[in-house]
């Protein structure tokens, strides 16, 4: 099954992201809104080689304001992502957003009908509790009214975006709706733009200056991963189980324990986490994530 394949490449990279936009909004963004801002125009790339290939005119008007408000929720997210990334450690970010796929099951099944089987349900659930688990490792990291507000709210904005994505791409091609989507996005992007203060726009205006070059290389690089992992979500959501893709993508936490581990002696400064207590007990809690995921998707 192809969207399995897909599906365990997103956490893997969206992982990298996060453990490089934690450095980033420390040193080049310096703002949660000027982060998502950025992350919303880079829609633009995937739109513009799309476009030549897609019949985007072939799409009906209520799959295209769906595909468009998706874009833009996407980007609401990233907001709120940014909001809890400014204020906890990677690891926290990303144990957290995985508590809100708890519902979409639910969602799921009002809205595109999907019913998953005995083994399926039951992987889900060990998915689900290993994450919650996991992040309450790392209760003593963060504080609760400052983190945990924003960061669920990204994930539950996720969630609306991967169920109704499914709906859309059960009713018409992938690409064509892919187009949209990405157009909410830039959309998006730009009406955040809108609301930038004064030192937003000073951030913004002195990124691209050429001492900062290396960050600026840094920051493509990392909206390009999150377009490429975007579109592999995307991807996996036409294919397979909404719910199934989205308890995939909560072993994110694994991945960001692996890579801080195995880089830490190498960047300290970079890969903090690598020295955050209960390391043990994640180790424990990931392996039980990987055999709910094995569990989910062998039936």
């Amino acid at each position: 099954m192809s969207w399995i394949f897909l599906a365990l490449l997103v956490p893997l990279i969206y992982a990298i992201i996060t453990l490089i936009d934690d450095n980033l909004l420390s040193y080049v963004y310096r703002s949660p809104r000027v982060a998502a801002a950025i992350s919303g125009l880079f829609g633009v790339l995937p739109a513009l080689i799309v476009v030549g290939i897609a019949d985007v005119d072939k799409v009906p008007i209520k799959l295209i304001l769906l595909s468009l408000a998706t874009g833009a929720l996407t980007v609401i997210s990233y907001y709120l992502y940014f909001q809890g990334l400014s204020r906890t450690s990677p690891s926290v970010v990303a144990a957290l957003m995985s508590l809100s796929p708890a519902i979409i099951p639910f969602i799921a099944y009002f809205a595109v009908g999907e019913r998953l089987g005995l083994s399926a349900i039951l992987g889900f659930s060990i998915v689900i509790v290993a994450a919650v688990c996991y992040s309450m490792v790392e209760m003593g990291e963060f504080r609760l009214s400052k983190a945990l507000i924003p960061v669920f709210f990204a994930g539950l904005s996720l969630d609306f975006v991967a169920v109704i994505n499914k709906y859309v791409y059960s009713h018409t091609n992938f690409l064509n709706a892919y187009f949209y989507y990405c157009i909410g996005l830039v959309i998006a992007g730009m009406v955040l733009m809108s609301f930038f203060n004064q030192i937003d726009k000073k951030t913004l205006a002195t990124i691209f200056q050429r001492r900062y070059i290396l960050l600026v290389l840094l920051l493509v690089f990392a909206e390009v991963l999150s377009l490429v992992a975007g579109f592999m979500f995307c991807k996996a959501l036409s294919l397979g189980p909404v719910s199934l893709v989205a308890a995939i993508e909560n072993i994110q936490p694994i991945f960001v324990l692996l890579i801080t581990l195995s880089f830490f002696k190498l960047a300290p400064h970079f890969f903090l986490e690598a020295k955050s207590p209960g390391i043990k007990t994640k180790a424990l809690l990931s392996l039980a994530m990987i055999f709910g995921v094995y569990v989910a998707v062998r039936g």
